[in-house]
């Protein structure tokens, strides 16, 4: 039984969010406001896919750019911060301005996953990849 209490216990101090110190309506509110005015639009909430997370949707074009007005258009990325700290980028669409849409002309920056040890870490480690990205995007 005490074998029990100490793995429940060791799941608890590795989780960054969801924990007496930081809820999950924290943890989005922290990531809202250290995305602002860094991204044009954004979207961070909670989801609940088998285990607890916050997902989060950058689009880093202005609405007033997207083709047809469908945010599938612009460039955009995906994100899920995983209640133990595992950050993972599951769906990207990252183009260069006016080159054609393809397999070969999009932009090859990846996001490994990787694991943030606190709520601040994986806003840094999220905000170091959105300016590589805009880096990348302003090149061409």
């Amino acid at each position: 039984m005490n074998h029990i209490k100490l793995f429940e216990q060791y799941l608890q101090e590795s989780f960054i969010f969801n924990t007496p110190e930081v809820s999950y309506d924290q943890a989005i509110e922290e990531i809202n406001q250290a995305l602002e005015g860094v991204v044009p639009v954004k979207n961070v909430s909670k989801g609940n896919f088998g285990k607890d997370s916050v997902y989060i949707l950058i689009v880093l074009d202005p609405k007033e750019e997207w083709a047809n007005k469908i945010m599938e258009n612009a460039n955009y990325f995906r994100m899920v911060i995983s209640q133990d700290g595992t950050m993972e980028v599951f769906a990207q669409s990252l183009y260069y301005k006016d080159t054609p849409v393809s397999y070969d002309s999009r932009v090859k920056i990846k996001f490994r996953k990787t694991k943030a040890k606190t709520t601040q870490d994986a806003i840094q480690k999220l905000i170091k990849y959105i300016e590589t990205i805009q880096q990348e995007l302003t090149k061409k």
